[in-house]
């Protein structure tokens, strides 16, 4: 049995009344929906890319075909950032910090991430100082920890390596 009070349920189960915070729940839900698409952007986006490549791009249905699907899933992404940004407006300020974190790579933030287009290879880094965890420390002001602060999960950005070369990177979780 599940009764709704204001923005809580109370959830009967086991014999004992469990109180849980609907707003955090719908938050978590459309947290997983956003970084479901962003992830998804960066699979349209190397569809375009291969699709552009063919003898004429203009002829393409496969291409026009994913730049309606990019169109289609920034317009979502638009809509869902509008209603976490609804939900977090009203939040009292210390779970609002909070939650900012898990969303925005800053020193102490744990970040998964890959290299270059290899999905399969992840790793996490903790930037700034170490902690107690099975991850590799990323100073912030390294170029990588550089690159990655500010940024959120779903992107992709290039740092310049300390030998010169381009890498890339993408964020795939932060917390």
């Amino acid at each position: 049995m599940v009764a709704r009070i204001g923005k809580e349920e109370l959830v009967a189960g086991y014999g004992r009344a469990i109180r849980r915070d609907t707003g955090s729940i719908r938050l978590a839900e459309l947290e997983g929906e956003l970084a479901a698409l962003l992830l998804g952007r960066n699979e349209i986006d190397a569809e375009i890319s291969r699709e552009g490549c063919g003898s004429n791009p203009n002829n393409s249905d496969g291409l026009h075909r994913a730049l309606l699907r990019r169109a289609e899933n920034q317009e979502r992404i638009a809509r869902v950032a509008e209603a976490i940004a609804g939900h977090m407006a009203q939040r009292p300020e210390s779970l609002l910090r909070r939650d900012l974190r898990r969303y925005i790579v800053v020193p102490g933030s744990v970040v998964d991430v890959y290299f270059g287009a290899d999905r399969a290879d992840k790793e996490r880094l903790v930037i700034g100082p170490s902690r107690p965890t099975d991850t590799d420390r990323c100073s912030p002001e390294s170029p990588l920890g550089r690159a990655l602060l500010g940024k959120r999960a779903g992107q992709t950005v290039r740092y310049r390596c300390a030998d010169g070369h381009l890498q890339t990177v993408t964020i795939v979780r932060v917390e």
